[in-house]
């Protein structure tokens, strides 16, 4: 009787909280059970409906009943009064409701911290709102036994540590072995390029940054080998055309020479080591040759064509007398001989007859000379006579080729001046060419100042 009365005043209460909160739970006094009360409608309508059931919540017991290392509680948040907790065991004296007091000292719905029961045994504990009607979930475990596995983890976590950093260790170890392997490779390679052996190379296998390194060794080695063959072979090049500038410079003659009536001064400045551009003066008899010529490109092999207009010089120079139109032949022989074709010269051969004045010439496709008469002391532009009168293909283009040649009279004081495409084509540091009038202008200036 006792009992119902009991089970009568819990349902009374629940009704009474959930008409108040909507929802009410409580553990049935007699059982496992769960008493749940829910309200239908708003508790201002006099209509409303609170629904009460019992239902078996062995979840719930074996959650909240049960004891093991954490201990959990399902307690209502006004009183402190236990819905589901651990039938037996605890410390005495230091129960849910105790807890309860010590955790609701915090305004908040959840919340954790340290407890000690009076028996001065430390827990940590937490609780949250269970979001129904009341009540709240209060879990709590011995500060010592969750701390103990903590230093399990630790201890555990120290050993892996140690395993990690010898396993580290060991790799470094291999890897330093074979790090300094290589960089003392290089460094034997370098010593050995220093001692002058550019053939020696490294092994490029290893990966990364020391990989990288012995491949720029290597390609650095292979480069300097190629400079220096290439430095070899300029020097060696730039030794014989040296050679080939001094023997060149003997087959110009002296600067300055009085050759009875007829005076010549000439200069020559080369645009390269050896240049095409040549020039020269010889007698025969009674006759003055002059010669002036210029072969395509620079180097080497124009050098080599002046030194066959040389040859064919001395030929006329000790020989028979012969027109310019004839010798301008022999010249073309022996240029299309020397060049077989490859190469071209222009030419201009003029011989002067000291005792008459008449001055001979040929031209082939040559910078035809100025002639200034003798008297003119402002010479203008057009004072300035061109002997273009004749003018014939280049020597070198057809072997058995015929010259035309003509004949000016000259004077006491006239002057002529021979010259190469080199003197007009020149330009300044702005690269613009000199040219022709700039030329004349000063021959103009300077033959008026002499």
């Amino acid at each position: 009787m006792k009992e119902a009365l009991g089970e009568q005043a819990l349902r009374n209460e629940l009704v009474m909280q959930a008409r108040e909160k909507g929802i009410a739970i409580r553990r049935n006094p007699s059982g496992m059970n769960i008493w749940l009360a829910a309200r239908f409608g708003d508790s201002t309508d006099p209509k409303h409906v609170v629904a009460l059931t019992l239902f078996e919540a062995s979840e719930l017991s074996q959650v909240f009943g049960d004891r093991g290392p954490y201990l959990s509680f399902l307690i209502r948040k006004e009183t402190g009064d236990p819905v589901f907790t651990a039938s037996e065991g605890g410390e005495a004296g230091w129960g849910p409701n105790q807890v309860w007091s010590e955790l609701s000292k915090n305004k908040t719905p959840e919340g954790i911290g340290e407890l000690k029961s009076p028996g001065a045994k430390a827990y940590l504990a937490s609780f949250v709102d269970a979001g129904i009607g009341d009540l709240v979930v209060v879990s709590m475990v011995d500060r010592q036994a969750a701390l103990q596995a903590v230093d399990v983890l630790l201890k555990k976590s120290f050993l892996f540590f140690l395993a990690c950093l010898s396993a580290t260790a060991i790799i470094a170890v291999l890897a330093a072995r074979g790090l300094t392997s290589t960089l003392s490779k290089l460094s034997d390679a370098t010593r050995k390029v220093a001692e002058g052996d550019f053939g020696v190379r490294v092994d490029e296998r290893g990966g990364g940054e020391i990989g990288a390194l012995a491949k720029s060794f290597n390609a650095m080695a292979a480069e300097v080998s190629r400079l220096l063959g290439e430095t070899a072979e300029k020097a060696r090049m730039e030794n014989e055309l040296a050679t080939a500038k001094t023997v060149q410079e003997t087959l110009f003659p002296a600067a300055t020479a009085q050759l009875g009536n007829i005076s010549i001064a000439g200069h020559y400045t080369p645009a390269s080591e050896c240049g095409g551009d040549w020039w020269y003066y010889c007698t025969n008899g009674d006759k003055v040759y002059i010669w002036i010529g210029d072969a395509t490109g620079h180097g080497a092999p124009a050098a080599l064509l002046t030194s066959a207009a040389r040859a064919v010089a001395s030929v006329i120079n000790y020989g028979p007398e012969l027109p310019v139109g004839e010798a301008l032949g022999i010249l073309n022989r022996a240029i299309c001989e020397t060049s077989k074709g490859k190469m071209m010269m222009t030419f201009f051969l003029a011989c002067i007859d000291k005792t008459t004045g008449e001055m001979t010439y040929a031209n082939a496709s040559h910078e035809a000379p100025y002639v200034l008469r003798n008297g003119i002391t402002d010479p203008g532009r057009g004072d300035f006579e061109n002997l273009n009168e004749v003018n014939n293909p280049r020597l070198g283009e057809q072997i058995d080729r015929v010259f035309k040649e003509t004949s000016i009279q000259l004077h006491a004081g006239d002057r002529v001046v021979f010259y190469t495409d080199g003197v007009v084509d020149v330009k300044n540091p702005e690269e613009k060419v000199w040219g022709e009038r700039k030329f004349l202008k000063t021959l103009s200036t300077e033959m008026t100042a002499n």
